[in-house]
């Protein structure tokens, strides 16, 4: 999430009377954030409510802004909120416009609050975090907005990713030297017994709301009832650099690396990145100690690292155009990651689980794929996944439950169709009867999981439990021909191309493409 800022309120005696509507850059910003309490106050509750009351807030800010152009606090804040809005569900359904365009003018405005404070550690790092949410966007949509260019979607990603590795970079640098300072107060502090309640460098930030009351008449902004006796002022709050914020950088900085090893092509361009990453790697252990991280970084490092070694077998780099040493280096990077503290987190055996899975189908799309040592070495990958997930399972809590389930019945597809020629593993072929009942009942437990809640997860659930039904020899589970809705036509599509199902095991359905 962005970091907000802090504002600390000064009273300043000046005048008995308020202004009617704000008349500097300081009360445009204290307008602003009573706004944005308010949103906060009704996001639970009114998701409506709430975003009227954030999109006046950023309406504000931007007021401000036409007459206070040079003014980072409020270019500061309105790039912020744009933001937020966009990472909340419930709040984005209620602005006009979708996820990308929206994110686009989060990004124009915070690149604009970057021109005028360009040494602003927050700043970089939520333009970094925009960078990074506009490629997940780019990518679930297959679509390039205008704003950005109509150029390749993998060379839009790559350039928008290494912006964000580079604000990252700026990012920690500027926060590991304000970090050093600050240490440096507190061995001074210490040796002179002098109070460092006051010391610092800025961090992360967030406001708080003023004291008197907020009205709006006919569109204006207006401030106060004229009887107050002094005039709010507003000041940054500097806060010290702490570890865990050094860490926060750092894990963002190694998932920006991460996404971007699956689109780098280049065997230079993959040593220096892996060499940059590495030599960020090396810095967590001087800031681990005190803080709860551990795990997190833990498996940043193993989900990067793993991706490195997705990227050397995918284009068959030196030293790692092997199954055997790709598939030893997977088993390597995971074999001593924790999962979590006792008992190992959803999340953590979740990661395992989708490495495994991704070593496995690129080991099935390479050159060798049909080979005994393929179909060895791809049972043992899914073989692990599945008792992962399995594991992942007992977290019933767990927000991304249904589709762990979608996923344990892939797993058993892809073990399933391992029985199939040319691979015809053994151990496949001998269970291929248990593995495809086993993915129907895995797809099911998905498909009540999702009823009336998620419409999409649902009718892929739907769609692939059918599919096993028809594998298992109920041909009738499915509808021939195009009958189908066109929706369960892509989900057959897609999971043709992932090798779940061929079109000739399916009736009726042989050749049919979307």
């Amino acid at each position: 999430m962005p970091k907000p800022k802090q504002f600390l309120k000064e009273a300043k005696k000046k005048s008995k009377h308020a202004p009617q509507v704000p008349t500097s850059a300081d009360e445009f910003l204290a307008v602003g954030v009573d706004f944005e309490e308010a949103g906060e106050k009704w996001r639970g509750g009114d998701a409506a409510k709430s975003t009227r009351f954030f999109v006046r807030a950023i309406e504000c800010y931007d007021e401000g802004l036409r007459k206070f152009p040079m003014s980072f606090d409020l270019a500061y804040n309105k790039a912020r909120i744009q933001y937020e809005l966009t990472q909340h569900p419930k709040l984005r359904k209620q602005l006009p416009g979708n996820l990308l365009d929206l994110l686009q003018v989060a990004l124009d405005s915070s690149r604009y609050a970057l021109k005028l404070k360009e040494d602003d550690a927050d700043v970089l790092f939520n333009t970094g975090q925009i960078l990074t949410s506009l490629v997940d966007a780019l990518n679930e949509s297959n679509m390039v907005p205008d704003s950005i260019g109509q150029s390749d979607l993998v060379q839009t990603s790559y350039q928008l990713l290494q912006e964000a590795l580079e604000l990252f970079a700026r990012c920690l640098s500027l926060q590991e030297a304000q970090y050093k300072e600050f240490q440096v107060q507190l061995a001074s502090a210490a040796d002179s017994e002098s109070s460092i309640s006051n010391s610092g460098s800025t961090a992360t930030r967030s406001e708080t709301p003023m004291t008197e009351d907020l009205e709006m008449c006919d569109g204006n902004l207006q401030m106060g009832d004229g009887n107050r006796t002094e005039e709010e002022r507003w000041a940054a709050v500097v806060l010290p650099v702490s570890k865990e914020v050094l860490l926060d950088t750092i894990l963002a900085q190694l998932e920006t690396a991460t996404a971007l090893l699956s689109l780098i092509t280049d065997v230079q361009q993959y040593t220096m990145l892996n060499n940059f990453s590495q030599a960020t790697l090396a810095k967590v252990t001087l800031y681990l100690a005190e803080t709860s991280n551990q795990m997190e970084i833990n498996l940043a490092r193993a989900v990067y690292n793993s991706a490195a070694a997705d990227a050397g077998y995918r284009n068959r780099f030196p030293n790692a155009d092997s199954i055997v040493s790709y598939f030893t280096r997977i088993e390597d990077i995971w074999r001593t990651v924790a999962m979590g503290p006792p008992p190992p987190s959803a999340e953590g055996l979740s990661k395992r689980a989708e490495a495994y899975i991704t070593a496995s189908n690129l080991i099935r799309l390479g050159p060798e794929g049909s080979t005994k040592q393929a179909g060895n070495s791809r049972w043992a990958l899914l073989t692990w996944a599945l008792a992962d997930l399995k594991a992942a399972t007992n977290f019933r809590d767990d927000e991304n439950i249904a589709n762990i389930y979608t996923t344990m019945g892939d797993v058993e597809l892809w073990r399933f169709q391992m029985g199939m020629p040319p691979t015809s593993l053994p151990n496949a072929v001998k269970s291929k009867a248990t593995l495809v009942k086993n993915a129907e009942t895995y797809y099911r437990g998905a498909k009540k999981l999702t009823a009336n809640r998620d419409l999409e997860q649902h009718a892929e659930a739907s769609t692939k439990e059918s599919l096993a039904m028809v594998l298992a020899g109920s041909l009738d589970a499915l509808p021939t021909g195009r009958s189908l809705p066109v929706t369960a036509l892509q989900i057959m599509s897609d999971a043709v191309e992932e090798g779940l199902v061929q079109w000739d095991q399916i009736p009726g359905h042989a050749g049919i493409g979307v």
